[in-house]
């Protein structure tokens, strides 16, 4: 069972942070245009959850470098008007709309979901491409304008395989030591029957040598009464 676990809880843990915890999404729009780098949680099984948006990594408390905020119902902080949060943010569309982009706005976002519970949280990052009018969409970049990519629709299959191995590896494990618990089983099943055996032969010696007492007895008692 100890190899077992050591099998399962790592592979566990692996892909529940990288399948449940995280996703990566491109958007690529044009100069001047408004982006909306989306983000949503089931607000229905978690409630109304705080949220945050922040620009880079997202550490591991906190918002980092923050720069629109949320308590579930409404924006509560922002750094600039350039960034909204037009959707339900009631029904958990938490999607950051950036007003106006330039290429100074290109980069990695995070956008931080304070689910309730330790080490709940939702994040979720976008990557913004801003692009020039004359630059080619249709060239060597396979994302449109205003489109997005998840890269997790690539990752979960590999990771799915991953568990996959990891699940047969285990049942293989466990199939060995429950065949050796079986041998175990058989070779004292085994002991056991010889010890009866040698009881059985213990008895059979103990019950001759009274016969041949009683055999001793009954011969005497012939004798005696020949003699009288």
């Amino acid at each position: 069972m100890k190899d077992l676990h050591r099998w399962l809880f790592p592979s566990w843990l692996l892909c529940y942070l990288m399948i449940c915890k995280c996703s990566n999404i491109i958007v690529q729009n044009f100069e001047g245009e408004n982006a909306t780098l989306p983000c949503k949680y089931d607000s229905q099984y978690h409630g109304k959850c705080h949220i945050c948006w922040m620009r880079g990594d997202i550490p591991n408390m906190g918002c980092g470098d923050e720069i629109i905020g949320g308590n579930g119902d409404t924006v509560v902080r922002r750094q600039s008007q350039k960034y909204q949060m037009t959707g339900e943010i009631q029904h958990g569309d938490v999607s950051l709309t950036i007003l106006n982009i330039t290429k100074q706005d290109s980069g990695k976002y995070g956008c931080r979901i304070h689910v309730p519970g330790w080490f709940n949280d939702e994040m979720h990052y976008v990557h913004l491409i801003v692009s020039d009018e004359t630059d080619d969409f249709n060239g060597s970049s396979s994302v449109k304008k205003g489109e997005s990519v998840n890269t997790s629709a690539v990752i979960v299959p590999v990771l799915l395989l991953l568990l996959a191995f990891v699940v047969i590896a285990a049942l293989l494990i466990w199939k060995q030591k429950r065949k050796s618990r079986a041998l175990v089983e058989i070779a004292q099943n085994s002991e056991n029957s010889v010890i009866y055996n040698n009881s059985g032969s213990s008895l059979g010696l103990y019950n001759r040598e009274m016969a041949v007492d009683n055999v001793y007895q009954i011969q005497t008692e012939n004798e005696y009464e020949q003699w009288h």
